[in-house]
């Protein structure tokens, strides 16, 4: 008889997840190469690493580039190394993007997008492989089968916990500033999809111009060219971009077909591909007595919606100015926060931390208020960025984009002590706050490490 699962417990407030911790083949020239990866080549390396953060860091989101067999020896080894300093291994998995010893995806688990032609096709991941279809069951059964083969078991043990990375149905379109969602981007369209949204809209009786749905809505006429029998013009309200400072509310909110394909969107992408993974991995765990569960992780830009927030208080930015739209990739934070599976979420703050700061309902506040009314406040985070707001350092990867600035960052954690997120994450410790680290500050590096332990100090705990 299986044992009955027991949920693993809540993570201990002012719990710090952060990123990153990477396995590195040591056949990889092209990151051996990279400052960003160089701590972790050796286990000399990740040995000193783990040292200096040790009672510092509670887990780390753990990026394991695998490219064949051969790469399990130094993916489990580090895991190992991280555990035995007291530091929970929360893996990562970016599918095809590091994990790459996986057959081909068969065709009926292959994702399908299109293109602004109106032209269905199988989606390609960098042209050698095709991504997997998160919207269909079968293929996210055989994902899940391929990782249990060639990836769990050689990680199971130390690692510890499962970290969703900015996981939606996938686009290569994300509308991180101004843009709105351009949704035939999306690979939502392979036949069982179809066949899916049908499904659905015959249940609910999803009708445009009298009759039932039962293709999918594209937004531009030309667009049913290529395929009649499988899409349908729609039109749609939203705006292709918005300008800075505009109020949410002041956003058209979408017609009624395209709010039912959203709520399609998100449905599928929670039942079938979070609440699917999440139960399995759990199960697979279970007889790890230090297992931490699932962290949902993603971006303001993702897991938010502009249309769940009340006043009009909440607006875009001066910086990136984008308007959340996670509902339009299938993210309903509102319903991932009723899936016990998951243990906790993570948002990153992606603007400026003024517009955070500043303004009364904003993406922080917002999240926090969802859990809850969820019943989750001691669930939900953010991530800490410890370089200046994106969009004006840029990538952190370059020179100088580790820099901190002290007024940004001075605000920061008057932000965070304003709302206290019990969970919170950082990007990017390996870089900017260990001794090997390509823009290691020590001044800066103590700071941080200070208003850290000042922080969980709050919570009734030391660092």
């Amino acid at each position: 008889m299986q044992k009955e699962y027991v949920p693993p417990p809540p993570l201990k407030p002012g719990y710090f997840l952060g990123q990153e911790a990477f396995s590195v083949p040591k056949n990889a020239l092209f990151r051996r190469m990279d400052p960003y990866f160089k701590t972790f080549l050796t286990e000399e390396n990740a040995t000193r690493y783990f040292e200096q953060i040790a009672g510092k860091v509670d887990g780390l989101d753990y990026c394991t580039y695998w490219y064949e067999p051969a790469d399990a020896e130094m993916a489990r080894r580090i895991a190992e190394i991280g555990r035995a300093h007291g530091v929970d291994m929360w893996t990562g998995i970016r599918w095809h993007k590091q994990f790459r010893d996986m057959p081909v995806v068969p065709g009926d688990c292959a994702a399908w997008t299109m293109d602004e032609a109106g032209r269905i096709s199988p989606a390609l991941w960098e042209q050698r492989n095709h991504t997997f279809d998160y919207l269909n069951p079968r293929a996210v059964d055989w994902m899940m089968e391929v990782l249990e083969a060639r990836y769990w078991p050689h990680l199971k043990g130390p690692v510890n916990g499962l970290f969703f990375p900015e996981c939606r149905v996938t686009t290569p379109d994300v509308p991180y500033r101004r843009n709105g969602l351009k949704t035939w981007t999306l690979h939502a369209y392979s036949p069982a999809v179809l066949e899916a949204w049908r499904a659905y809209c015959a249940k609910r009786d999803v009708r445009w111009q009298g009759a039932q749905v039962d293709r999918f809505p594209v937004p531009l006429a030309h667009m049913t060219r290529p395929h009649p029998e499988a899409t349908v013009h729609v039109p749609d309200d939203r705006p292709g971009a918005v300008p800075a400072f505009t109020r949410f509310v002041d956003i058209p909110r979408g017609t009624p077909v395209w709010l039912a394909w959203e709520d399609f969107l998100c449905e599928r992408f929670h039942e079938v591909f979070i609440h699917r993974i999440a139960a399995r991995v759990n199960r697979y765990h279970a007889d790890n007595p230090d297992w931490r569960g699932v962290c949902f992780f993603n971006n303001d830009v993702t897991a938010l919606d502009y249309r769940n927030f009340q006043t009009r208080s909440a607006r875009t930015g001066f910086s990136m100015g984008y308007w959340p739209q996670g509902r339009r990739m299938g993210v309903d934070l509102p319903r991932l926060l009723k899936d016990p599976e998951v243990t906790c979420f993570i948002s990153e703050t992606v603007q400026s931390v003024r517009d955070y700061l500043f303004y009364e309902e904003n993406p922080l506040s917002h999240g926090m208020a969802l859990a809850r009314e969820a019943g989750r406040p001691g669930d939900y985070g953010f991530m800490v960025h410890y370089c200046d707001a994106w969009g004006q350092v840029g990538d952190i990867r370059a020179p100088g984009g580790g820099i901190m600035d002290d007024v940004e960052e001075d605000l920061r954690w008057e932000m965070i002590h304003k709302y206290r997120p019990p969970v919170f994450s950082y990007f990017s410790i390996p870089t900017t706050l260990v001794r090997e680290g390509a823009w290691y500050q020590k001044e800066a590096a103590d700071r941080f490490w200070g208003r850290v332990e000042e922080y969980r100090r709050s919570f009734g705990r030391g660092v």
